[in-house]
């Protein structure tokens, strides 16, 4: 379809064994559903599927990859309330993993669980959300304190850091 290439066939890594078929349009979609299949190479690890870890991310690909060996899935996607679809593979050494899911880091528990099937044993995985929203913070108070009361003036934004305190006064 020559959509990112002129190239009609490239072979990969074979780190699984798969194909990826390209089609005409890409996809972009945000996804929601729970991580199914892996299992950590430790005994006080319980199975993430019994927990129903719950993630979210969006796909953006060209494909639909199909396996040809018997690959674990790694994820469930919710399509609609009657419909599921699986996403994503892991291989029968349960040591690679691929998903089409962008994302999939963002939220804690799914970040611990696939941090300890990979092998860090660890429960303090970054909220990434968390983080994101107090760079926000930080950023928003600098440019509060470096910039002048006509720019944001200009801008629409009222800087009056007392406006609300005169409001609750009585006069």
């Amino acid at each position: 379809h020559a959509i990112e290439s002129e190239l009609n066939n490239l072979t990969g890594f074979g780190l699984l064994d798969m194909t990826t078929d390209l089609e005409p349009e890409k996809q972009l979609k945000q996804v929601t559903g729970t991580l199914i299949g892996f299992e950590v190479n430790d005994s006080s690890f319980q199975d993430p599927s019994s927990q129903c870890i719950e993630i979210k991310g969006y796909e953006i690909h060209c494909g639909i990859s199909r396996a040809h060996s018997e690959l674990t899935p790694l994820i469930s996607l919710d399509i609609d309330s009657s419909k599921e679809r699986n996403d994503g593979f892991i291989n029968q050494d349960n040591n690679v993993l691929g998903t089409y899911l962008h994302g999939l880091f963002d939220q804690p528990e799914a970040c611990n669980q696939l941090l300890k099937w990979a092998g860090l044993h660890s429960d303090a995985a970054a909220d990434l959300n968390l983080i994101r929203e107090q760079q926000l913070d930080r950023l928003a108070d600098c440019l509060h304190k470096n910039l002048n009361d006509s720019l944001w003036s200009a801008l629409g934004i009222n800087t009056d850091t007392d406006t609300n305190a005169k409001k609750d006064k009585p006069s």
